[in-house]
């Protein structure tokens, strides 16, 4: 069995070790795959069958999959095994997520998707470079790893949380739509303890930006959000 090896993202052994091991992208660290109805985002109750890989380099406290972070316990998959499954599958679209899968070189698995007539969602903090075709992104800011600034502009969904507000609008929800695209859906995720979504994290101000949202809310970024007055 040939496992990763989990280093500094920046290390130039971590990036040629994983490079080696998984065959330029022929291999994954698969921790699971499996069909679903989504449950939170632009695309909630709508059918997909999720591809998880392994491995994480962020480390958020409030993170669901911690599981996931050590790319070791996931020994490399093979990408012909990975679509055969996916294919089996009724959904038509297929949610890459992690873990960070853009850690990895993804253009092997997404193309060989592609020629199954799959539409392809990515889930990423947007902290490593892109690779792979994607129908759809949604990028979800961390804290402690920033998006590159490729991240913004292929961004199709922003998933903001209390923690990650002034990371995705540093400036305030008036500099948006220079932020992301104009057409740029962003979901609003609540707080976990509170049950509402504020914005008065560093760097929004004494003044909180939106009033209370008291549901999960995905908006266009020059639209309204429901049930408020309150107009990106």
């Amino acid at each position: 069995m040939t496992n990763l090896v989990a280093t500094s993202r920046t290390s130039t052994s971590w990036q040629m070790t994983n490079h080696e091991v998984l065959e330029g992208g022929q291999k994954l660290p698969l921790v699971e795959d499996f069909y679903t109805i989504q449950g939170e985002g632009f695309h909630t109750g709508k059918p997909a069958y999720f591809i998880r890989l392994g491995g994480c380099d962020v480390g958020c406290a409030w993170c669901d999959a911690k599981y996931t972070w050590n790319p070791r316990m996931y020994p490399p998959t093979e990408i012909e095994d990975i679509v055969e499954r996916a294919v089996a599958c009724a959904a038509q679209s297929i949610v890459i997520t992690g873990g960070e899968p853009l850690l990895y070189p993804l253009d092997i698995l997404t193309n060989a998707l592609k020629e199954k007539g799959l539409a392809i969602f990515l889930e990423t903090s947007g902290s490593h470079p892109f690779s792979g075709e994607f129908d759809w992104v949604c990028l979800s800011p961390k804290r402690k790893s920033a998006p590159l600034e490729e991240a913004y502009g292929r961004a199709h969904e922003l998933k903001v949380t209390n923690g990650t507000w002034d990371v995705c609008f540093p400036a305030g929800m008036d500099d948006a739509s220079i932020t992301v695209a104009a057409d740029c859906a962003v979901t609003f995720t609540l707080d976990p303890v509170a049950g509402t979504f504020t914005a008065t994290g560093d760097g929004v101000g004494e003044t909180p930006v939106v009033p209370p949202v008291t549901d999960i809310t995905s908006v266009n970024v020059k639209g309204t959000i429901p049930g408020t007055d309150w107009d990106a």
